[in-house]
């Protein structure tokens, strides 16, 4: 007995499936929300964005949108009211939102999106009999660009162990 064929899958993208399970209204508002939350720092400065987030959208029945943003304290709420004009602006060139209208402050104890942070390995050269044992150690190595990647992969890994050298 044959089984029945069945139908071939329709391969979508993620979104599709997310704005399918959410709604697609739903779905914009969150991605919208992912894009300032993501420019949070460059839109309000990092020492602002380190005491207050985006939190979520309110929808007016203009099609406008409200921000309201979560801070840590009542001066935080200030600033912001300072800077109204230049966040709504900010928003809308860095995240692309062209409806928002309004923003408003809510507080929040735990607020804040701290700046990503970099880290750089600061390390010294290695001494020249160290780099002579690295290079000594791939000569079955004939093709020169993949023994030279590996040489300066042997010697950044060296200098990030930092002073345990071979």
């Amino acid at each position: 007995m044959k089984q029945p064929k069945r139908p071939r899958s329709q391969l979508l993208d993620a979104q599709d499936h997310f704005a399918n399970i959410l709604g697609e209204q739903r779905f914009q508002t969150l991605s919208m929300l992912a894009r300032i939350r993501r420019d949070w720092p460059g839109i309000v400065g990092t020492m602002l964005a380190s005491h207050s987030e985006p939190v979520f959208f309110e929808y007016a029945e203009d099609h406008s949108y409200t921000l309201i943003i979560g801070i840590t304290h009542p001066n935080m709420a200030q600033q912001i009211r300072f800077l109204h004009e230049q966040i709504i602006s900010a928003c809308q060139d860095r995240a692309g939102l062209r409806n928002l209208r309004d923003l408003r402050t809510r507080i929040q104890s735990h607020a804040g999106i701290s700046p990503a942070k970099k880290s750089i390995v600061k390390s010294s050269p290695l001494p020249l009999t160290i780099r002579k044992k690295i290079a000594l150690s791939l000569p079955n190595i004939n093709n020169h660009p993949l023994r030279l990647a590996m040489f300066q992969a042997q010697v950044a890994h060296i200098q990030f162990l930092g002073d345990q050298h071979p």
